[in-house]
């Protein structure tokens, strides 16, 4: 990014300049086609800026305050961030709703030290520990050969004495010892990620595929199968 891109183009007479190329009968198709492109690069150059500065805004109240330095940077580096950047700043507490079940709460700063609280069901606590815990690419923790397959390990092995052996049914993937309780939450959590992206991709596959062709029923055979021939039922 130079500074000279960060200052706005001339923009003054480009549309008559256009019309005048236009209406001149010696200009040529090439020329004309020159102008249209200038015209359209300033366009692109205003409605970037526009579009990122404008993406600051996304979500916020009317009385949000954006700070000046973060505007320059959309506009320098046409890149905001729609979402507002948040850290955990305390412990998570228990709070009483209308409803019968409590809400677990986690107290949250922004970037600019405004308060926010997360509230969060029993399920959405649960699932939330879980894609926590099960990071793509990255190990659920640093402890040493935790996640490693069962057949590698002797279950009689002191070392494994308080970990966990986890096998989720409907994976290719065999039985893991994991280290403490969390880690195979992860475990678990990738593992259904597994059978979701194998269920979307069979469920794409038959929308392909197209619907199913009833089976043809033949003589003497019913909708239930062959009819019988003797024999008791």
């Amino acid at each position: 990014m130079t500074a000279s891109s960060q200052i706005p183009p001339p923009t003054m007479g480009l549309v008559q300049g256009l019309a005048a190329t236009a209406a001149d009968p010696a200009t040529t198709p090439a020329a004309l086609a020159d102008s249209v492109r200038e015209i359209a690069s300033v366009i692109d150059w205003f409605r970037t800026r526009l579009m990122s500065v404008m993406a600051l805004t996304a979500g916020r109240p009317d009385t949000y305050h954006i700070a000046v330095s973060d505007i320059l940077h959309a506009y320098t580096t046409q890149r905001s961030h729609s979402t507002l950047a948040v850290t955990l700043t305390g412990t998570a507490r228990l709070a009483p709703t209308e409803g019968d079940a409590d809400r677990t709460v986690l107290p949250l700063a922004t970037v600019f030290g405004s308060r926010a609280e997360l509230m969060l069901s029993t399920e959405e606590r649960l699932a939330l520990t879980g894609l926590l815990l099960a990071v793509p690419g990255e190990r659920p923790c640093p402890t040493p050969d935790c996640g490693t397959p069962d057949d590698t390990w002797d279950e009689s092995d002191p070392a494994l004495w308080g970990w966990t052996l986890l096998r989720v049914a409907g994976t290719d993937g065999p039985a893991r010892w994991y280290c403490t309780p969390w880690c195979a939450s992860a475990g678990m959590t990738a593992a259904a990620a597994e059978l979701a992206a194998e269920d979307r991709a069979v469920t794409a596959a038959a929308e392909l595929a197209g619907p199913a062709r009833p089976p043809r029923i033949e003589d003497g055979q019913d909708d239930d199968g062959p009819a019988p021939v003797g024999g008791a039922w």
